[in-house]
């Protein structure tokens, strides 16, 4: 609020306006010319000395100095001020000033170009009336590679701000070191691309993560294998477990009836039905006895199943090894066969002559390796057990 007539003391009339008097502040002792009818309004009158000492006071506050009123322009009725760090003029409303709401554009900027220097960047700033770009933005050049892009000031202060040209092509030559190919990736999908498989031009969404370390797998090749499997042992896959378990898939059974198996237990042949109870150990069987050479080094190995294919397959023995079929014998039921081959592993002198098992896992890295033999004992293994010979061992790998 202003001063009333109370606060002031009348000295003369103005000679220069006679509608005005001359007037001393008694809170100060200026003197000013002054309306009469001014004191009427609800401002009062103003000591316009004291007002601009108060916004020199509130400019120094601010880190300002106050230059003037700024006449003409789209700032009219501002005040100039000069920037006390910058040594730049700035127009700002009074206001503005004593809440210091207001920012330096041009101490910003040098920030901001400092940041970037920090950062091995150059900011290009953003094109004159630019509309579209979001605010906090701007253009860097990044002086490594020279590519020029649009980033968010704060990932720059950050340190976090990517080149996303250099970035895909990193991408590419990743993907291609495991037999993929980067197709791209949006914004929505952090962290994550499509990739194609060369091996099989199946497209899937991969994280970066796992591709860098290898750690993915083709989800369409592995349902196409899970369904394969499924059908060599008389099941239909049907999909996704019931329960939600990744572990397990729903399966109908030759007998019609649906269930959740393991896949493990579908690869291995050991899954049964709990309403039928037909089960590997149910249906018929064989004792089989396998001749294995792998980088140079020959073994025998001893066990049982109904589908021995697939189960030379579970083992998980390298591309190059060879594997023969030495000698088997039919047995009625999976259970029979397996007594006797547990029978056999347990007596003696087979319990101790097993190969061991750390150097046998080198070779079947998944399963297999603990029932395995020299290949000396097996003329003797084939009369213990009363095996059938096979004249022409054939490579199982090659049926």
């Amino acid at each position: 609020m202003g001063n009333s007539l109370h606060d002031v003391t009348f000295l003369k009339r103005d000679p220069e306006d006679r509608k005005k008097g001359i007037y001393r502040f008694k809170s100060c002792g200026h003197e000013q010319s002054i309306r009469s009818d001014q004191f009427e309004t609800k401002w009062g009158a103003k000591c316009r000395t004291c007002e601009e000492h108060r916004f020199h006071s509130e400019a120094k506050q601010a880190g300002l100095r106050l230059l003037g009123v700024v006449q003409s322009g789209d700032a009219m009725g501002r005040r100039r001020y000069l920037c006390l760090t910058c040594d730049k003029a700035l127009d700002i409303t009074l206001r503005d000033v004593r809440r210091s709401n207001f920012r330096c554009q041009f101490c910003l900027e040098e920030k901001w170009d400092e940041e970037a220097d920090a950062y091995g960047l150059r900011r290009l700033g953003l094109p004159e009336n630019d509309a579209q770009t979001k605010k906090g933005y701007d253009f860097y050049r990044f002086v490594q590679c020279g590519h020029e892009q649009l980033l968010q000031r704060t990932h720059v202060r950050e340190k976090s701000a990517k080149c996303t040209v250099c970035k895909t092509q990193l991408l590419k030559v990743e993907a291609e070191e495991k037999g993929l190919q980067y197709l791209g990736g949006d914004e929505t999908r952090k962290g994550h691309g499509d990739y194609k498989f060369l091996s099989c031009r199946h497209v899937q969404e991969i994280s970066f993560g796992r591709v860098r370390v290898d750690r993915f797998h083709c989800k369409k090749c592995i349902n196409l294998r899970i369904k394969k499997e499924a059908a060599s042992v008389g099941l239909e896959l049907l999909g996704a477990a019931h329960s939600g378990d990744n572990k397990y898939r729903s399966y109908k059974q030759s007998c019609g009836h649906v269930r959740d198996f393991t896949k493990a237990s579908v690869k291995k042949g050991t899954f049964q039905c709990e309403i039928c109870e037909n089960s590997a150990l149910t249906r018929p069987s064989q004792i089989y006895l396998l001749r294995l050479k792998d980088k140079g080094f020959e073994w025998l190995k001893l066990g049982f199943s109904n589908n021995l294919k697939r189960r030379v397959e579970t083992y998980g023995i390298s591309k190059k090894c060879r594997v023969y079929l030495i000698a088997s014998l039919e047995i009625s039921t999976g259970r029979e066969a397996q007594a006797r081959e547990k029978s056999f592993h347990g007596s003696k002198p087979w319990k101790s002559r097993k190969l061991a098992k750390k150097k046998m896992r080198e070779f079947l890295v998944e399963s297999g390796w603990t029932e395995c033999y020299s290949t000396e004992y097996q003329s003797e293994i084939i009369e213990v057990l009363g095996l059938e010979i096979e004249h022409k061992p054939v490579d199982l790998r090659t049926l």
